[in-house]
């Protein structure tokens, strides 16, 4: 687009700057895509409910695409992967270097709620922000949060748009969603912090989840797959297949808190 795009991978999960092997690259991206489909799916069936609320459409996942790095023949990886032909060699077989591509978005992002921090809000933005992140807890039986949510506004009519720009942090009890998934601790942080505003009091978002739990289990259907076209995706299934591989995570104090420091990535942008 006119807009250009931005590849993205990390450089840093845990063991330091500089320390992540192609194969950590890939299957933490892979995990990243994986909430994505999640938040996707979830903002679907919540906009679903806010419809019959007379609540607006003004949010959207970001856009992605996982993509493998291309290497001419005789030719070297970019120098914006940080890999050498030797590394490459010695990868696993099947290995590829691997980017998460997004559109560029505007550098200035609004933080909703932090790694292990649940704010409360004045605005309808992000009272609306918290509506979803409690009704993702009832609409994955009461497994998953999501947090870490920013956005950037994407312009400005009769109603707010933002996009979700962070890769959020899905908090689930079995711990397996990716960095900095603080499992069953972060479900019980947001269930600490959280408070129903004015949105999640008109959409009656404890009522919604009382009826999900007394729903026949043959009949709930509310972790489908997504309808996006082409091979169905259920996103719980894939999470469920993640491997779930302990890792060393650095502690930060960045948020006002101790907690886990959010993987971060190096970015390489074009037009």
């Amino acid at each position: 687009g006119s807009d250009g795009y931005v590849a993205k991978r990390f450089f840093d999960v845990g063991r330091g700057p500089d320390m992540v092997s192609i194969r950590d690259n890939s299957q933490y991206l892979e995990l990243d895509a994986i909430r994505l489909v999640y938040t996707k799916f979830f903002i679907k069936t919540f906009y679903e409910v806010c419809v019959r609320s007379n609540f607006k459409d003004f949010a959207r996942v970001t856009r992605f695409r996982l993509a493998r790095e291309v290497i001419p023949p005789n030719g070297q990886p970019s120098i914006a992967s940080d890999v050498s032909l030797q590394q490459l060699a010695k990868a696993p077989s099947g290995m590829h270097i691997m980017w998460l591509v997004e559109p560029r978005r505007n550098t200035q992002t609004t933080r909703w709620s932090g790694t292990m921090a649940h704010p409360r809000h004045s605005s309808l933005a992000g009272n609306t922000v918290t509506a979803l992140a409690h009704m993702v807890y009832g609409m994955s039986n009461k497994t998953m949060v999501l947090a870490d949510l920013q956005s950037t506004f994407s312009g400005f009519s009769f109603k707010s748009q933002f996009r979700c720009t962070n890769l959020p942090l899905a908090y689930h009890e079995f711990s397996v969603s990716g960095l900095g998934d603080h499992g069953q601790e972060g479900v019980d942080c947001f269930l600490r912090e959280h408070f129903c505003g004015p949105v999640c009091e008109q959409l009656q978002v404890e009522a919604w989840i009382k009826d999900l739990d007394n729903a026949d289990p043959q009949e709930d259907d509310t972790l489908g797959a997504p309808e996006d076209g082409g091979d169905a995706l259920n996103p719980a299934q894939s999470l469920h297949a993640a491997p779930k591989e302990p890792r060393s995570l650095t502690p930060s104090t960045a948020d006002g808190h101790a907690g886990v420091q959010s993987p971060r990535t190096a970015t390489s942008s074009g037009a």
